[in-house]
């Protein structure tokens, strides 16, 4: 909002159209490691 300022926007208001709500999954590789692994490697 600073750089609007500087180029002659005074009055700048940020909004929130809509909340975002995205989730990635992971890869499937990293997915059959994960369930590959010893149980000993887990963290605690």
């Amino acid at each position: 909002m600073n750089f609007l300022a500087t180029k002659g926007f005074d009055n700048v208001q940020e909004l929130e159209v809509m909340p975002e709500n995205v989730r990635f999954g992971l890869p499937p590789e990293i997915v059959e490691a994960i369930a590959a692994a010893p149980a000993s490697a887990t963290a605690d």
